[in-house]
């Protein structure tokens, strides 16, 4: 007989987040035929950690700066760029070239610059939108929204329904959405907002149920879902891959590993490391980086998505006083990410968990290069993006315009600009992601060539 610890409310719960009512899951719920890539082609080492900066970011901040002595404010009518570095808090403010790479004042000042030789900077990209949900969901899933509705899949969704589906969480998704078209519900996000949600999501509650009625019901389930009926049915289907996914996971005791506030000087230490302290009430975007941590090199997840600073709609004065600062806090959270898995070995290998995890930083879109009449700044169409790990080749490919900071084509295989080339959308980028795990055939339906300049040859 059975001897698992199941609960009904937990792994409800673990159902709803692994398929059935989900955020974005299709009604089909099964798998399409043009789902899965190759099983020989896939590179199953791969991990990959999407860190969000909420809000969009002002990349003259950090990623795609400028000099203040090369736009002066007397010609900003020709060259409509204002870093306006004179107005905020950090008083030598200005472009600073670390590592070969030129980065703004608050990426520079943050424990993000001692890698800044690894970066992988993808600048002029387009948006071609101004709306903080449509930017959002277009990077998540590599397709433009129906007007607010995702159309896709999430890209972690489809890398964790490739690579990881037999992982205990394959997608783990802190304070972010998740979106699942007609994927296995194994694959969709395991949505929860604190550390607390995640360990009592995994926790089977004490009193438990007796050991033999908990297997007399699996049986029924497992009888009632192997009728004729139920197999013609793809709610039917996806929410028993939903109630054995749940099982899996309770069984697994994956709990103890996720639970901060545990008595564990070893995991006390690793806190501070991260910048936790204290007991962990709420999910701050360092206690989520170490969730990340936690899940990737525990070997419970193939993807994980975290947001990594607060807000950054800084339209008003705001902007001087909040948006570095907040940017250099989300640079941070990434920097002990990064730091923490180059230096845990891979399994059995001499490979890092650095050299196995791709880390994504992004933001839905960026801000205007001039400051408006508030002293602030607007929605930008142009956007740049930050790669680390994995297969990312580090430099800065591409480049936004020296007028007004617009997009401009590149040459994908090169990164260098070339008018003949395409203007780069997160749809590149996360086709190439998929590439780069040996998904080769375009099963996401992206419509576009990824941008290999980005990443190293295989």
């Amino acid at each position: 007989m059975s001897d698992i610890k199941f609960n009904r409310r937990n792994a409800l719960k673990g159902l709803m987040a692994l398929g059935v009512g989900s955020v974005g899951v299709g009604g089909a719920g099964g798998l399409s035929s043009l789902a899965l890539a190759t099983p020989e082609a896939l590179d199953r080492n791969q991990r990959f950690v999407f860190c969000y900066f909420p809000g969009a970011w002002d990349i003259l901040l950090s990623l795609d700066p400028r000099r203040m002595v090369d736009y002066p404010v007397d010609d900003m009518a020709l060259h409509r760029i204002q870093p306006a570095y004179d107005m905020l808090e950090m008083t030598d403010a200005s472009a600073v070239d670390v590592g070969g790479v030129q980065l703004g004042p608050y990426l520079a000042d943050s424990r993000l610059a001692s890698h800044a030789e690894k970066l992988c900077v993808v600048r002029g990209m387009s948006m071609e939108t101004l709306a903080h949900d449509v930017g959002r969901r277009r990077f998540i899933t590599g397709k433009a929204p129906a007007g607010l509705l995702a159309r896709g899949s999430s890209v972690a969704t489809w890398l964790a329904a490739n690579l990881g589906i037999d992982d205990p969480i394959p997608n783990l998704a802190v304070q972010m959405e998740s979106y699942n078209r007609d994927l296995p519900p194994a694959a969709s996000g395991f949505r929860v907002s604190t550390a607390e949600d995640l360990v009592r999501g995994l926790r089977p509650a004490d009193p438990s149920m007796d050991p033999a009625l908990d297997s007399l019901l699996n049986h029924f389930h497992e009888g009632a879902s192997s009728c004729a009926r139920a197999r013609r049915s793809p709610v039917w289907r996806s929410g028993e891959g939903g109630r054995v996914k749940a099982r899996e996971m309770l069984q697994l005791d994956l709990d103890t590993l996720f639970d901060l506030n545990r008595n564990d000087p070893a995991l006390d230490e690793l806190k501070a490391e991260f910048g936790v302290f204290g007991t962990v009430t709420t999910a701050t975007p360092e206690v989520q980086s170490l969730l990340a941590y936690q899940a990737i090199t525990g070997g419970v997840s193939r993807c994980a998505s975290i947001v990594v600073t607060p807000g950054l709609d800084t339209h008003f004065s705001d902007w001087a006083d909040e948006q570095g600062p907040r940017q250099r806090q989300g640079f941070d959270v990434v920097a002990r990410l990064v730091s923490h898995l180059e230096t845990t070995r891979f399994e059995d290998t001499s490979m890092s968990w650095l050299d196995v995890t791709t880390i994504v930083c992004f933001s839905e879109f960026s801000r205007t290069p001039l400051l408006n009449a508030q002293e602030g700044r607007d929605h930008s169409l142009t956007n740049a993006t930050m790669m680390i790990g994995g297969r990312t080749k580090p430099g800065v490919y591409g480049a936004s315009s020296n007028v007004g900071m617009e997009p401009q084509s590149v040459n994908l295989e090169t990164g260098e600009l070339d008018r003949g080339g395409e203007i780069a959308r997160p749809e590149h980028l996360m086709r190439e992601l998929m590439i780069q795990a040996g998904i080769e055939e375009d099963i996401a339906d992206l419509r576009v060539p990824g941008y290999p300049a980005a990443f190293r040859s295989t």
